[in-house]
C-alpha cells in the first residue's frame, strides 16, 4: 500500500514536470521530442531491418511515436509521426504508387490516433490520481477539523452554514443537524449583524480578512466572547465560493484580563492612596525597577522603563543609616522571609524624609535568592503626627486635670468597666475599679453611692441607657470623700463595632461646679435686672396717660397763645416756646413709645391692609409740611395689599417721613411701593444729607444722630429710627437702608402680601380743606378741655364741651344730635369711656358721626380696642397740625353736603 502511494506520487510528479515543460515552450518542446524519436525510429530500422525498402516501412517508428506522445503529448506525437513519415519516404521507401500513398495516410492517421489515445489515458490517470489525493486530503482535513479543540465551521457566500464540528457543538450548544443549512446570523447578536454582511462583502471582493475578536450567541442565549480566524474556500477554478471559520472562546481570557485590570487598578489605587512605592531588585544584575510613586518619594525624575541602579538608592540613604539597612537586607535574604525596616533619605532638594520599607525575596527552583520585591512608604508626616499625638495626649491629660474632666469606658460584651487614671482626683472619691478594669455592676454601685440623693434616680436611668447600648446625658451632684458637693455633666456615647453591634460605650464626666454656680448667679442677676427693667417699662407705660395730659394742654395753649400774640412783640417768644415744647413733646412721645415696646405691652395684630389708602393719607398729611420747607413730596401708592398691623405700620412710616423731612434741605421726598421678590417694599426716599457707610448700623440705636453734633432739637432726638427698628421687628418686616453722603437715603420696609393687586397709579391726595361745623369735645381734664375748645374755635369750629360721657350725651341730645364730629379722651373718669360715649351718641343719632379718640393711654388692649372700632386715633401730646388736619378730614363730609345743598 505504501509502495502504491509512492508510485502514484512519482508518476504524478513526472506528469506535472512534463506539463510544466510543455507550458514553458510548447512548440520547441513538441518539435524536439518528435524529431528525437523520429531519428531513433530511423536508426532502429537501419540497425534491425537494414535498408531493405520493401519490408515493414513504419514498424520501427511506432514505439517512438508512442513514447513521444507520452512525453510531449499530442503535439510531440504529431511531430514524431510527421518527421517519421518524412524519414521513411525520403530515406527508405519512396512514394511510387497509390499503395505507398495509402500506407502514408494510414501511418499518419494511426499516429494521430495513438497520440490522442495516449493523451486521454494520461489525462484520465492524472484526474484519477488528483481525485485520490483530494479525497485523501479531505479525509485528513475532516479528521483534523472533527478532532480540533476549537470550533470550526464553513459557510457559503450567502452566510449558510455548510459544516459544523464537534467543538462547535460543545461551544454553541447546537448539534450539526440543527444548524447546518441555516443562516450564520443565528449565532450573531442583533446589534452587530452588519459585521457579517461586511465579512461576506470582503470575501466576494477577494479581500483579506484579519483575525479579530467579537461576540456570538449560544443556543441558550449566553453571550460569548470569541476570536475568529476566517479563510476563503475556493472551487476547482480558484473562485471563492465560501469561507471557513476557526472560532476560539476567549470569554475566560476576557474575564482573566478584567480581573487582572481590576487587580492592577486596585494596586494603583492603593499605592496612590497610601503613597506607597513598589520596587523590585534583581540580585543577579544589581538593577532595580521602580514604579512612578517610588520616583515621587525619592524626588527623582522617572526613567523610561523604571530601571534604577542600586547605587541610586544607596546614595539617597543617609550614610549613617545605610550600613544598618544593608545588614537587614542580607538578613532577610538569608532567612528567605519578609523584612520590615525604617531609614532616612535625603532628596535632591535637600529635604530629609523617613521611609518605611517592607520586602520579601524570590527564590529559584534550587532555593537560591534571585530578587527582592518590596514597597516604600514615606512616613515622615506619620512620625511627626505620632510625636504631635504624644505631645497632644500629654497636654490633654494636663488640660483634663485642670478642667476637671475624666472618663469611664464600659465594655458591654465582657460586662467590665475601666476608668481614667485621674478619675479619683476629679470625682473626689477613690474608685473601686482596679487600674486594669472591673465589673460593670460594681462601678454602678460605687458611683450611685456617692451621687446626691435627689439625683440618684436620674443617674440610675443613665446607667440603664448605657447598659442597653444607647447614649445618655445627665447633670448631677456627687459627694466626695471630703464631704464636698460637686456638679458633674455626664455624657455617654456608644461606639459601634464592625458588625454594627454596640459593644462599648465611652462616657465623659466633667466637673461643672463652677459653671453651675456661675450660671445660677447669672440667672439670679438676670432675673433681678429683668424685673427692674420690666417694672421701669410698666411704670412708664402706666404713667403715659398722666404725663401726656399736661403736655397736650401746653401744646394746645401754646398754639392758641401764638395766634393771640401773632402781631405783638411776644410772638417771637411764643415761637421759641413752641419749638421747645415740640422738642419736649417729641422726646416724651418717643420715650414712652420705646418704653411700651421694650416692656412688651405692644402686640401686633396683622390683617390685610390697602397700602394705597395708607400712603395717600400720609402723603396728604405731610405734603403741607414739606411745602413749608420748600420740598416736594410725591406719592406713588400703586395697588398693593400687605399683611400687617396697620397702626404699627403707620407709626413706622410717620417716623421715616419725619426723619426725611428733618434731614432734607432741598429737593424732594418720594413715598412709594414696589414688589421685590415675594415681598412688597415700601420706600421713603429723600435727597438729604445721606449716611456714611460706617454709620448705617448705628442709626437704629437710641439717641444716635448723624449730622447733629450740637443736639439741635429741631433735628429730632435720635429715637425715631430706633422705634422704627423695634416696630419692624414686631411686625415681622425687613428694614433696609441705602444711602450716599450728600445725595440722599432710601429707607425701606418689606412686608408679606396676602395678595397682589394690579398696580394702578392713583391720584395723589392734596389734603382736606379747612373744616368747619360743630364739634363735641369730651375731656375730663379741665385745662386741656379749655385749651382744646379755644383752639378749635380759632380754627372756625362751633363746639360743645363735656367733662364726661354722660354729660356728652346730654349735650348732644340738647343739640338735637346735630354734631359733625366727636373728639374725646378715652379715660373719662368713673363713667363711660370715650369709645362707649361715641358709640352711644352714634346709636341715638342713628348715623355715623366721625370720631377722634385723643388719648394718652398706651396699654395694648386699649389701643387694639380703639383701632378695631374704626375711629381715628391720635396719641397725646398730638401736634397742632396733626390734630387740625385730622379734624379737617373728618368734617370734610359736612362741606360736601353743603356744596350739594347749594347746588340744589
Amino acid at each position: 500500500m505504501i509502495s502504491d502511494d509512492i508510485d502514484k506520487r512519482a508518476f504524478r510528479r513526472i506528469l506535472d514536470a512534463s506539463a510544466a515543460w510543455r507550458a514553458r515552450a510548447p512548440l520547441t518542446w513538441a518539435f524536439g521530442v518528435g524529431l528525437l524519436f523520429a531519428v531513433l525510429g530511423a536508426l532502429l530500422r537501419a540497425a534491425v531491418l537494414g535498408v531493405d525498402l520493401d519490408r515493414a516501412a513504419y514498424l520501427t517508428f511506432w514505439p517512438g511515436v508512442t513514447i513521444a506522445a507520452l512525453i510531449g503529448g499530442v503535439p510531440a506525437g504529431a511531430w514524431a509521426v510527421a518527421l517519421s513519415a518524412v524519414a521513411v519516404h525520403s530515406t527508405f521507401i519512396p512514394l511510387r504508387d497509390v499503395n505507398d500513398w495509402l500506407g502514408l495516410g494510414m501511418f499518419l492517421a494511426m499516429g494521430g490516433l495513438i497520440s490522442g489515445a495516449v493523451e486521454l489515458c494520461l489525462s484520465a490517470r492524472s484526474r484519477m490520481l488528483a481525485a485520490v489525493e483530494t479525497q485523501s486530503a479531505k479525509s485528513h482535513l475532516a479528521a483534523i477539523v472533527e478532532g480540533s479543540a476549537d470550533p470550526i465551521l464553513s459557510k457559503d457566500l450567502n452566510g449558510i452554514i455548510l459544516s459544523w464540528n464537534a467543538a462547535a457543538c460543545r461551544l454553541f450548544g447546537y448539534e450539526a443537524e440543527e444548524i447546518v443549512g441555516r443562516s450564520i446570523t443565528l449565532l450573531i447578536p442583533s446589534d452587530i449583524v452588519a459585521e457579517e454582511r461586511e465579512i461576506i462583502g470582503k470575501l466576494r471582493r477577494g479581500e483579506r480578512i484579519d483575525h479579530y475578536e467579537t461576540r456570538r450567541l449560544a443556543k441558550d442565549g449566553r453571550a460569548l466572547e470569541v476570536a475568529l480566524t476566517i479563510s476563503p474556500i475556493r472551487d476547482g477554478e480558484g473562485k471563492i465560493v465560501g469561507a471557513s471559520k476557526i472560532i476560539r472562546d476567549i470569554s475566560q481570557r476576557r474575564r482573566d484580563e478584567q480581573r487582572l485590570r481590576t487587580a492592577q487598578q486596585r494596586v494603583e489605587l492603593a499605592t496612590a492612596i497610601t503613597g506607597a512605592g513598589v520596587w523590585e531588585w534583581n540580585l543577579q544584575t544589581n538593577e532595580s525597577v521602580w514604579d512612578a510613586q517610588m520616583f515621587r518619594i525619592y524626588g527623582l525624575a522617572p526613567t523610561p522603563d523604571g530601571a534604577v541602579g542600586y547605587d541610586v538608592w544607596a546614595r539617597a540613604v543617609l550614610p549613617e543609616d545605610l550600613p544598618r539597612q544593608e545588614d537587614l537586607l542580607r538578613a532577610c535574604a538569608g532567612a528567605c522571609g519578609v523584612g520590615r525596616r525604617q531609614f532616612r533619605i535625603r532628596r535632591p532638594d535637600g529635604v530629609i524624609r523617613v521611609i518605611e520599607a517592607v520586602e520579601t525575596v524570590r527564590c529559584n527552583a534550587c532555593g537560591v535568592v534571585e530578587s527582592f520585591v518590596g514597597v516604600n512608604l514615606d512616613v515622615t508626616e506619620a512620625r511627626r503626627a505620632e510625636q504631635a499625638l504624644r505631645l497632644s495626649q500629654a497636654r490633654l491629660r494636663h488640660a483634663a486635670n485642670a478642667a476637671g474632666l475624666t472618663y469611664v469606658q464600659f465594655d458591654l460584651r465582657d460586662r467590665r468597666v475601666q476608668v481614667a487614671e485621674n478619675f479619683g482626683r476629679v470625682m473626689g472619691y477613690a474608685p473601686l475599679t482596679p487600674p486594669d478594669g472591673g465589673p460593670l455592676d460594681g462601678a454602678r454601685v460605687a458611683l450611685l453611692s456617692h451621687v446626691a440623693a435627689p439625683d440618684r434616680a436620674h443617674v440610675s436611668g443613665m446607667f440603664d441607657e448605657i447598659f442597653s447600648g444607647r447614649g445618655a446625658q445627665e447633670t448631677f451632684r456627687v459627694r466626695g470623700d471630703d464631704g464636698a458637693i460637686r456638679w458633674f455633666e455626664g455624657v455617654a456615647n456608644p461606639e459601634p463595632a464592625r458588625d454594627g453591634e454596640i459593644h462599648r460605650v465611652f462616657a465623659t464626666l466633667l466637673d461643672v461646679t463652677s459653671a453651675v454656680e456661675a450660671q445660677a448667679a447669672l440667672e439670679a442677676a438676670k432675673a433681678l435686672a429683668e424685673r427692674a427693667d420690666l417694672a421701669k417699662s410698666k411704670f412708664l407705660a402706666a404713667a403715659s396717660h398722666d404725663l401726656r395730659q399736661p403736655v397736650q394742654s401746653l401744646v394746645l395753649l401754646l398754639a392758641l397763645l401764638e395766634r393771640q400774640v401773632r402781631e405783638t412783640a411776644a410772638a417771637k417768644t411764643a415761637r421759641l416756646m413752641q419749638q421747645a415744647l415740640s422738642g419736649l413733646t417729641g422726646l416724651l412721645t418717643s420715650i414712652l413709645d420705646m418704653s411700651r415696646l421694650d416692656a412688651g405691652v405692644v402686640e401686633a395684630e396683622p390683617r390685610a391692609v390697602d397700602l394705597a389708602e395708607v400712603l395717600r393719607r400720609l402723603a396728604g398729611e405731610y405734603r403741607a409740611k414739606a411745602q413749608a420747607q420748600g420740598l416736594k413730596l410725591r406719592c406713588v401708592p400703586g395697588r398693593f395689599h400687605v399683611f400687617v398691623d396697620p397702626a404699627l405700620l403707620e407709626r413706622a412710616l410717620r417716623n421715616l417721613l419725619e426723619n426725611a423731612l428733618r434731614y432734607t434741605k432741598t429737593g424732594a421726598i418720594l413715598l412709594g411701593v414696589r414688589r421685590r421678590g415675594g415681598l412688597v417694599r415700601i420706600d421713603v426716599i429723600d435727597t438729604g444729607i445721606g449716611i456714611p457707610a460706617d454709620r448705617r448700623a448705628d442709626i437704629f440705636e437710641e439717641f444716635v444722630q448723624v449730622g447733629n453734633p450740637g443736639r439741635d432739637l429741631g433735628l429730632g432726638l435720635g429715637l425715631g429710627l430706633a422705634i422704627v427698628a423695634r416696630l419692624a421687628a414686631l411686625m415681622g418686616a425687613e428694614i433696609d437702608v441705602d444711602s450716599a453722603p450728600g445725595r440722599g437715603s432710601r429707607f425701606s420696609l418689606a412686608l408679606p402680601p396676602p395678595e397682589t393687586l394690579e398696580e394702578t397709579a392713583g391720584a395723589e391726595s392734596d389734603g382736606a380743606a379747612e373744616g368747619g361745623g360743630r364739634l363735641l369735645l369730651v375731656e375730663d381734664n379741665a385745662i386741656l378741655l379749655q385749651s382744646l375748645e379755644s383752639l378749635t374755635r380759632s380754627w372756625g369750629y362751633a363746639t360743645l364741651v363735656a367733662t364726661g360721657g354722660e354729660e356728652a350725651l346730654t349735650q348732644a341730645a340738647e343739640a338735637g344730635w346735630d354734631i359733625d364730629a366727636i373728639v374725646s379722651d378715652q379715660r373719662l373718669g368713673a363713667g363711660l369711656s370715650g369709645l362707649e360715649t361715641a358709640r352711644e351718641i352714634r346709636r341715638k343719632a342713628q348715623r355715623d358721626i366721625p370720631t377722634l379718640i385723643l388719648t394718652g393711654d398706651t396699654a395694648a388692649e386699649q389701643i387694639a380696642e380703639i383701632t378695631s372700632s374704626g375711629f381715628e386715633l391720635l396719641h397725646k401730646p398730638a401736634p397742632e397740625d396733626s390734630l387740625r388736619h385730622c379734624l379737617a378730614v373728618m368734617t370734610a363730609a359736612r362741606a360736601d353736603r353743603q356744596r350739594q345743598a347749594a347746588a340744589c
